[in-house]
């Protein structure tokens, strides 16, 4: 055999190596389109923790960390958001999609911290995606809706009213409330919670239920608002007392943020308030052809 054949046999084998390899068989699932503070990034196929920038591919079972006054937004290939805020762990357990037939699978794992999502192509199909939290599991079809696990779940349920002495985890406790449909007043949405005890369906926008933990009972809807949204927007949108800490973006300068993640009002380290509704911004439609030769039409 001669050295030629020696190498292109060894450079087959070390394909076939690499096609097998995780690193190859990596699914990339979306990108992160804003960074605020220190967000870190721990690949599966690659488990050495880095921190996270701008543009960089998520992958499938990645794992996505936060620390304190720090927040990250994913925009997912069916154009789903989904935003982590501070001391958050999140992971894309799987994703599935059919661009052709906008349908497909999405579920996500959240162990701690606040969240927001915002469906996609695929959920607007009628397909169900979930996030699945310690205490609960959440069933989202076609809608908006953000909530926090942990310490703030129980701050955000006792300022609605909340009964929160009874069966509570407060390391594992999750709030969540349906903010309204994803595709504009009128089209539907909903979010389904479920556990061990049972499980409730919201439909109505400003909803919000609070689960003390897998074995509580899921507590009756109350209206979303004043308190315990500032709780949820804190979290999200996190500043350090005074100024608040930059975000990055794969944006232009002076372009406006990502959907989800808004700048600070001046002078008071605190974020703007979000519009009721937020969606991914769809590419604007081509232009009409040009009128026929002789039509008259556009001409002088």
């Amino acid at each position: 055999m001669t050295d030629k054949h020696r190498f292109a046999l060894a450079l087959f084998a070390s394909a076939s190596v690499l096609a097998l390899t995780p690193q190859a068989q990596a699914q990339q699932v979306g990108t992160s389109s804003a960074v605020r503070g220190e967000v870190f990034l721990t690949p599966a196929a690659a488990p050495q923790r880095r921190p996270a920038t701008p543009g960089l591919g998520i992958s499938l079972s990645d794992l996505v960390e936060t620390r304190a006054a720090s927040t990250l937004q994913v925009l997912l290939l069916d154009r789903s958001t989904f935003t982590v805020g501070e001391n958050a762990s999140l992971v894309i357990d799987r994703f599935v999609y059919d661009p052709d037939r906008g349908t497909g699978d999405v579920a996500a794992d959240l162990a701690r911290g606040a969240f927001r999502f915002v469906s996609g192509r695929v959920t607007r199909q009628g397909t169900v995606a979930r996030i699945d939290t310690p205490a609960a599991t959440i069933g989202i079809r076609g809608t908006f809706l953000e909530g926090v696990v942990g310490l703030d779940a129980v701050a955000a349920a006792r300022a609605l009213g909340h009964d929160v002495s009874g069966c509570t985890d407060p390391a594992n406790a999750l709030f969540v409330a349906l903010r309204g449909p994803a595709q504009g007043p009128g089209r539907g949405g909903q979010i389904t919670i479920a556990n061990r005890t049972g499980s409730r369906t919201l439909s109505r926008a400003n909803q919000g239920v609070f689960v003390g933990g897998p074995d509580c009972p899921i507590r009756g809807a109350r209206r979303y608002e004043g308190e315990a949204r500032a709780i949820i927007d804190a979290a999200l949108r996190t500043a350090p007392s005074g100024p608040s800490a930059p975000v990055s973006s794969g944006v232009p300068p002076g372009a406006p943020p990502a959907a989800g993640i808004l700048p600070s009002r001046p002078g008071t380290g605190v974020t703007a308030t979000p519009p009721a509704l937020v969606t991914p911004v769809e590419p604007p439609p081509p232009p009409p052809p040009p009128p026929p030769p002789g039509s008259g039409v556009g001409q002088l």
